[in-house]
């Protein structure tokens, strides 16, 4: 029963080189669409403005779930164009591939904190039992080691959609070709594909050529509203990134100009409805709490990092949503920070001493586990993030506050390398 719990969740990048591919077209200008000049013109729907620490509630609807008789939001909406009828289907039951594999008995614990890396050197997907030590290779071949955690639904193919939370609704977002910056979205009760209203589409703020597309979409952890990252990107090597909240329905919640959250999920994994943020430069990062149209930005990191002169980046919540960290760097320093939001703290753990095997390795991207207590950090020596290379890995203990390197070098995680929660017989 565990092994066919832990099934579900377990796909190890069965035969696909896909991801490298994703990435590369995140990354690499060639493959987007041509860019196109055209004239400065405002955009379709006027984008809600970013509040600020002082701003008045001007939406007094409750922190629950948006229904037909709550008070409309501020932000005008635009009504949503249905682009196709398939037939309705049942909603998709998660279900995994049969993957035959001698897989120790631990992988299945639903307690235990796992991750999965690829290791370029032994050519093996590694899986680690972070509260143990213990470790598992599957030996693939090269082109394999895609080391990424995966759902697969047999009845339907969301390949590179993303699921609302109860599995009804799926996001389709489109990053390159004629129709970049589309985005979509379905409902799989009543078969109804509906085209998002994108009203930053073809605006631009420079007068110069761009690409744009959409970045990302991510929902909240009820489902209430979807958050969709569009991206335009100017030769000059400048760019805005434009978010849009919408409803299932497709129904525009909010809309920001200049609001940037594209290093992973912005939504709080705990409501009230909360997303974090920045604008174009990269502090201070800001918490927006969405229906209340209220912003905090956490000038105690936009402090610090003055006070050391970095950068920080990749900002991410924790699980229970009380901490927020990120990493930083500079030519000389870089480490790994974490925010406590319930004592105004800012926690520094991570510093150069830590980092350092025979020359300064640098911090680039971190995870937090499913339950809070550890976080992986992966960094490098080259002193730029490497996205082909293979990177070295550590893990940080929040409890104990201890850190500890893990032997070897691995590949750039291509999603989240924790295993994801696996329910216990009593939360059955």
């Amino acid at each position: 029963m565990a092994k066919q719990t832990f099934l579900i969740f377990l796909l190890i990048a069965t035969l696909s080189a896909c991801t490298k591919a994703e990435l590369a077209s995140v990354s690499t200008e060639a493959v987007l669409p041509a860019a196109t000049m055209t004239a400065m013109q405002e955009p379709s729907v006027t984008p809600t403005q970013l509040p600020t620490n002082t701003a008045t509630a001007i939406n007094t609807t409750p922190h629950t779930t948006p229904s037909s008789t709550a008070t409309q939001p501020v932000a005008p909406t635009a009504t949503p164009k249905q682009t196709s009828l398939i037939e309705p289907t049942s909603v998709p039951v998660p279900s995994a591939t049969a993957v035959s594999l001698d897989l120790p008995g631990w992988i299945t614990e639903p307690s235990a904190n796992i991750l999965l890396l690829g290791n370029p050197k032994i050519q093996a997907l590694s899986i680690f039992n972070v509260d143990t030590g213990e470790q598992h290779d599957i030996h693939m071949s090269e082109n394999n080691l895609d080391p990424n955690w995966r759902w697969v639904f047999k009845s339907l193919d969301t390949s590179g959609d993303t699921l609302s939370p109860d599995g009804r609704y799926a996001v389709h977002t489109v990053s390159q070709g004629e129709k970049a910056g589309l985005a979509t979205i379905t409902d799989y009760e009543t078969g109804i594909e509906t085209e998002l209203v994108n009203p930053f589409l073809h605006y631009q703020r420079l007068n110069e050529e761009f690409t744009e597309w959409a970045y990302a979409s991510y929902w909240s952890p009820d489902g209430a509203f979807v958050s969709v990252l569009y991206d335009k990107h100017y030769y000059s090597d400048n760019y805005d990134r434009n978010l849009i909240i919408y409803t299932p329905s497709g129904e525009i919640f909010r809309q920001y100009a200049n609001a940037d959250t594209s290093w992973t999920n912005p939504w709080s994994p705990v409501l009230p409805y909360k997303i974090l943020y920045t604008g174009n430069s990269y502090v201070p990062p800001c918490i927006l709490d969405v229906i209340e149209n209220k912003s905090t930005c956490l000038e105690v990191i936009d402090e610090w990092v003055k006070s050391q002169k970095v950068s920080p980046f990749h900002y991410i919540w924790s699980p229970d949503g009380n901490r927020i960290s990120f990493v930083y760097g500079n030519s000389e320093l870089t480490g790994l920070c974490y925010y406590e939001l319930t004592t105004n703290t800012l926690v520094c753990p991570v510093s150069n001493d830590d980092l350092w095997l025979d020359k300064q390795l640098f911090a680039r991207i971190q995870f937090w586990s499913p339950d809070g207590k550890y976080l992986v950090l992966f960094f490098d020596k080259l002193g730029i993030m490497d996205v082909v290379g293979a990177q070295k890995v550590a893990v940080f203990n929040v409890d104990s506050q201890s850190f500890q390197i893990l032997e070897g070098e691995y590949l750039w995680p291509s999603g989240d390398p924790w295993r994801p929660s696996i329910p216990s017989v009593t939360d059955k």
